[in-house]
């Protein structure tokens, strides 16, 4: 190799590694902000990526340590789920989380407020892989009271979802993991009839 051969890189390259930087500085501003207060530093850490992501990382962070029963825990889940919808208001993951919130604070039941929610969901993503498995599980946990046209919405995204993507094994984990017996068996005979290659819409 002559000397400097193997430094030199196209302006491709170069923009290959950059991205691939840029993704990196990301993902640690996104972890150091979710986790900690919002200090100075963390401020600064924010400014690299847009507000909505933030608040997303930390509602997702708090969502994960579970909602019921903890009053103050889903008034700053909510607090920043709507933060998010501030700063990006076609955020299919913190309408959600809003649902998700209003069902908790009502016995687990669905209320307007979350019925509301959820549409806006479906209406900004119908299909959504980066919180599909949440979003199905919360429709068949709820499959008596959710609204019919929002049922179809799921069935086509599971379907979809099912025949496009990689998810199928985590789809087929569904059935098992409702509560809502209705659900449970909706569940089961949708699965059924994508393992016999129904896959019409």
């Amino acid at each position: 190799m002559k000397q400097g051969e193997g430094f030199a890189r196209s302006p491709l390259e170069l923009g290959a590694g950059l991205l691939s930087l840029g993704v990196m500085v990301t993902t640690v501003a996104v972890a150091f902000a979710a986790y900690f207060p919002l200090s100075e530093a963390s401020r600064r850490l924010a400014d690299i990526v847009p507000l909505s992501v933030v608040h997303a990382a930390r509602a997702e962070n708090l969502a994960r340590t579970g909602m019921a029963g903890d009053r103050r825990l889903l008034e700053e889940i909510r607090r920043l789920s709507e933060r998010e919808l501030r700063e990006a208001p076609e955020s299919s993951g913190a309408w959600l989380r809003l649902a998700e919130v209003h069902t908790a604070e009502n016995s687990e039941r669905l209320d307007p407020k979350a019925s509301l929610a959820l549409y806006h969901s479906y209406r900004s993503a119908p299909i959504d892989y980066t919180i599909a498995r949440s979003r199905l599980l919360f429709v068949f946990d709820h499959w008596q009271e959710v609204d019919p046209a929002i049922r179809a919405r799921a069935v086509t995204e599971f379907k979809i979802l099912w025949s496009k993507t990689m998810l199928r094994t985590r789809l087929e984990e569904l059935p098992s993991m409702t509560s809502d017996g209705a659900g449970r068996m909706a569940a089961e005979l949708l699965v059924e009839s994508l393992r016999d290659g129904d896959v019409s819409f």
